[in-house]
């Protein structure tokens, strides 16, 4: 028998009278071998060499069991963990009767895979066996039967699986596929098919699961162990990452995360888990889909080993898990909406309904901690925004730029100082230029800082409007020294060209805070304008000063010093603003402080500037502050970067294109739809003509017309995006089509006229009476102030008095009367304070 191939060792049948039996040859590994040895234990191969026994000896198919054998080949191949069995003369593994019933062992295109659980395919043959039945071997039958899963029953999906379900009813009549999947799992734990995954092949053999998938490349793979991950809440670190060649496109192994040594005594998380993970993906050729049919549709191969020695489910080994990239995309989604990492986290618990569900919390894959949202949210910043002051942010900028090609969009930077600037201008703000006479008449200017992470300051250009302060530019700047502010204002003069400012090509007055860099560089820029201070940061200015205690002057002085600083600002005439400063030169204060003195002559020295008496004759139109630029810093700070700074520069352009822009004109959209009431900033006294009656004694000042707010519309949407101005009609406007007749015209306005005359008879009888009780309560109140002055008035009252009345002869109007009184009634009767109006 030494040397016979094709022979068996055991029961000596030979291929030459047994054609349909398989021969096996020794193992080459030594245990293995020896194994097999000693199960045959026969006395003559006890001494040979692997090398002998697997040239000389073969072992044929009916001393195995038909669970030994693998699928996914059309030749017959034994597990890795195959054995024969000396007593064991299984007639199944060489012929196939009619009632056979074929198990389904192992995965198709897996070597040396162990045995599934006990699911099984019965192929229940027809009453006439096929010739060709015969000839086929049992392996090639359970390879065709291992490939068969629960997915097929998915008709229409798979045209390989259908063509295969095709051949087995053709070739043995009915086919039942039954679920191979182990019935004490969750049937859902492995069903991806919501995430774009179909695991075929799922089985549990033990502290062994394998299973079969779609993933077709790598990046396929780590979404599907994502996913994996998730449904069983594990988490598996990349271990080692195999070569390729022509038959597998991707191999890799992974281990559990805590079984991770570095992690050991650093972060604690080591267990010493020997749970991996071994995926292999397969290249289909020809061939191979010759032998596989769903190598071409799922050619991953995943198999899980081992038993985690530790917890799945409590909260501190869910804390360790890892963030999937679904989650991430869910929190871009938040960030894009503009919320903090703070305001992120709450609306995740509220929109997952994680309140009360303490496993939802724990876990990060649904629930990330705050520093995990602060670190995804500075990654997706750093993406969409570029870093910190460095050429990508620069680039970003211009990005920025290209895409919103209606945007005009400036920006320099110099590398060898780092400064840079910003300049920014929308069409809003453009048609701002276009249809506003104040564009060309006063513009303000002022700067606000730390709105970014580079401290990067925001300078708006500002004009009044129908609905409070329109933009009509915007300079971003890293630095407010005169180069830089110099810079960047000829940018934005360059952008706007020769029609900017109404067609002036530069308005008629700034009025800015007491900047020194940025008067200068709008005096290099714009030449002929007339530049003016605030008058409350003159004043502030002055009293800081005062409060300083380096100067040295008292407190009760201090007062003083502001009120004689207070009148040479609101002087009368220019007359009198040089008599009040000679007058404050010569008293007794200016000679004991003549520090102030010097500071104050140093401020006369531009009374241009801030003195209200020497603005006579420039179209200010009422305007002695820049209070526009503060309320337009604080629309900037709460509203565009929701009190947060921007990452970067980047950034801070992109909120102040959009929400700010939006956010200005959607302020004229609500004048125009009557939602916002709104009183004239530039209306001082009007002619009788634009006043209208009412009757009963009420008049309308200021009427809104259709083509008003249609002009509103224009300037704050653009010509193409408004409305006609059909769509701004008054009710009131309509014409009553029911009158048809010039007699009831007449009657009409007869009942009209009756009703306004018994309206003001009515109205002046009880304004008569009213007037009455009036100057009766005045009268008593004449003689309880006469009584109070000559009882406990003294010379401080008199300064007091003269406030008062001052404050008397300055009422225009009952609500200014009403207003004054009330005032006073609701001082406290006992302060030592004088109770007068201020």
């Amino acid at each position: 028998m030494e040397g016979r191939t094709h022979v068996c060792l055991i029961c000596g049948n030979a291929k030459s009278t047994h054609p349909d039996f398989v021969y096996h040859r020794f193992p080459k590994e030594n245990q293995r071998c020896n194994l097999w040895k000693s199960i045959v234990s026969i006395p003559r191969i006890t001494e040979m060499t692997v090398e002998k026994l697997r040239r000389n000896y073969q072992i044929c198919s009916r001393h195995f069991s038909p669970k030994h054998y693998m699928t996914g080949h059309f030749k017959s191949k034994l597990m890795h963990d195959a054995y024969p069995d000396q007593n064991l003369q299984s007639t199944g593994a060489a012929v196939l009767t009619k009632d056979s019933v074929v198990e389904n062992s192992g995965y198709p295109g897996i070597e040396y895979q162990p045995r599934p659980h006990d699911g099984t395919l019965q192929a229940e043959c027809a009453e006439v066996v096929d010739p060709e039945f015969g000839s086929l071997d049992v392996d090639s039958l359970r390879n065709l039967a291992g490939q068969t899963s629960p997915v097929m029953t998915e008709s229409g999906e798979n045209r390989a699986i259908v063509k295969l379900l095709e051949f087995l009813q053709k070739k043995y009549g009915k086919v039942v596929v039954v679920d191979i999947m182990d019935s004490s799992q969750d049937p859902n734990i492995y069903n991806f098919e919501k995430h774009g995954f179909r695991n075929v092949d799922v089985r549990q053999e033990g502290d062994c699961l394998k299973l079969r998938t779609n993933v077709k490349n790598r990046d396929d793979f780590q979404r599907w162990r994502e996913v994996f991950c998730i449904q069983t809440n594990t988490c598996f670190n990349s271990y080692k990452l195999f070569d390729v060649g022509v038959r597998k496109a991707f191999r890799q192994r992974l281990i559990c995360l805590h079984g991770v040594k570095t992690h050991k005594g650093v972060r604690k998380t080591s267990t010493g888990c020997s749970v991996f993970m071994d995926a292999t993906i397969k290249i289909p050729h020809r061939q191979a889909i010759k032998s596989d049919p769903l190598l071409k549709e799922f050619p991953c191969f995943v198999m899980i080993q081992g038993k985690h020695n530790h917890p799945l489910d409590s909260a501190d080994v869910l804390n360790q898990l890892r963030i999937p990239s679904s989650t991430r995309h869910v929190f871009e989604k938040y960030f894009e909406q503009g919320m903090t990492v703070s305001m992120a986290h709450r609306h995740h618990l509220m929109k997952m309904e994680l309140c009360d569900d303490l496993h939802g919390q724990a876990n990060p894959a649904i629930n990330p901690s705050t520093n995990a949202i602060a670190y995804m949210r500075r990654t997706w910043m750093c993406r969409e925004y570029s870093g910190l002051n460095c050429p990508s942010m620069f680039e970003a900028i211009q990005k920025f730029g290209k895409d919103n090609p209606e945007l005009t969009l400036r920006f320099d930077h110099r590398e060898d100082t780092s400064n840079f600037c910003v300049a920014l201008i929308t069409p809003f703000m453009r048609r701002a230029h276009t249809m506003l006479r104040e564009a060309g008449e006063v513009v303000f200017v002022d700067a606000t800082g730390c709105v970014d992470q580079l401290n990067t300051s925001v300078i708006p250009f500002l004009c009044a409007g129908p609905a409070g302060a329109v933009p009509l530019a915007i300079l971003v700047t890293s630095s407010q020294d005169e180069v830089t502010l110099t810079k960047g204002f000829g940018m934005i003069r360059e952008a706007l060209g020769p029609s900017a400012f109404n067609g002036r090509g530069e308005p008629i007055a700034f009025i800015t805070d007491n900047s020194d860099a940025e008067r200068k560089a709008l005096a290099v820029t714009w030449p002929t304008s007339q530049r003016f201070l605030c008058i409350f940061h003159m004043l502030q200015q002055v009293w800081q000063w005062l409060l300083n205690s380096k100067n040295a002057i008292r407190k009760d002085h201090s007062q003083v010093l502001m009120a004689d600083t207070k009148a040479l600002l609101y002087a009368d005439s220019t007359e009198d603003f040089r008599d009040k400063w000679e007058n404050f030169q010569d008293s007794s204060l200016a000679m004991t402080y003549p520090n102030f003195l010097r500071y104050l002559s140093s401020l006369v020295q531009q009374k241009e500037e801030w003195a209200v008496a020497f603005r006579a004759g420039t179209i200010l139109r009422g305007h002695h502050t820049n209070n526009f630029c503060e309320a337009t810093m604080s629309i900037i700070k709460d509203i565009v970067l929701n009190r947060c700074k921007a990452y970067n520069t980047a950034q801070l352009v992109v909120f102040v294109a959009e929400i700010f822009d939006y956010y200005m004109r959607q302020r004229l959209i609500d004048v125009a739809l009557k939602r916002r009431r709104v009183k004239s900033v530039n209306v001082g006294k009007v002619s009788l003509d634009a006043v209208e009656s009412l009757g009963s004694g009420k008049f309308k000042v200021f009427v809104s017309t259709r083509k008003s707010r249609h002009w509103l519309a224009v300037l704050a949407m653009g010509e193409e995006k408004s409305p006609k101005e059909d769509f701004f009609t008054d009710l009131s406007e309509i014409e009553n089509k029911e009158v048809k007749n010039d007699e009831e015209m007449l009657v009409l306005s007869e009942v009209k006229v009756e009703s306004e005359c018994e309206d003001t008879s009515y109205t002046n009888e009880y304004a008569s009476e009213d007037q009455e009780a009036v100057m009766a309560k005045v009268q008593e109140a004449t003689e309880a102030l006469q009584k109070a002055g000559a009882s406990f008035g003294n010379k401080d009252s008199i300064p007091a008095l003269d406030r008062f009345i001052q404050c008397m002869k300055s009422i225009h109007s009952t609500n200014q009367f009403n207003s004054e009184w009330w005032s006073w009634s609701w001082q406290d009767p006992f302060s030592t304070r004088m109770c007068i109006p201020q």
